[in-house]
């Protein structure tokens, strides 16, 4: 994200005033496999509207490709408590959780995700953070039919 580099050093009044602008040079750097360098932008945007879960959900993607369980964990678990429907937020929670061995925990936020946006459910099978759920009925109940046979 070399151009968005230097558009965010050209604009330091706008980048310390503007959520999005934070929010969304962060995830520029989360698309290029840069996740270290988006936790600053995001905690920034965090900071700037803080009624936002929007970055504590990037938050624990950023973590989650560190794989930094804690981190991730902490984060998606304040995306949810901002925003109570957010599928971002559980599915993070979940992955984290598998990570750290807390199967059941992973499945009920697993559960909770699909519920709130069942069309995403596919994402669940391909998911590497997922993996050691992947043996489990109450996992393979949440995959769409197809994937399931």
């Amino acid at each position: 994200a070399p151009i968005a580099d230097e558009l965010a050093q050209a604009q330091p009044q706008r980048m310390g005033k503007s959520h999005s602008a934070n929010l969304y040079l962060a995830y520029m750097l989360l698309d290029d496999a840069k996740s270290l360098q988006a936790i600053p932008l995001l905690k920034k945007a965090a900071a700037l509207k803080k009624e936002s879960a929007e970055p504590y959900e990037a938050l624990a993607r950023a973590y989650r490709n560190l794989r930094n369980w804690t981190a991730a964990l902490k984060a998606a678990d304040t995306s949810i408590s901002l925003e109570p429907r957010s599928f971002d937020g559980y599915f993070s929670r979940a992955c984290a959780l598998a990570r750290l061995g807390r199967t059941q925990e992973a499945l009920k936020a697993l559960e909770k995700a699909a519920e709130i946006d069942p069309d995403l459910s596919d994402l669940f099978g391909d998911e590497a953070d997922l993996k050691s759920l992947a043996s489990h009925p109450r996992f393979k109940k949440l995959l769409p039919t197809e994937a399931a046979k």
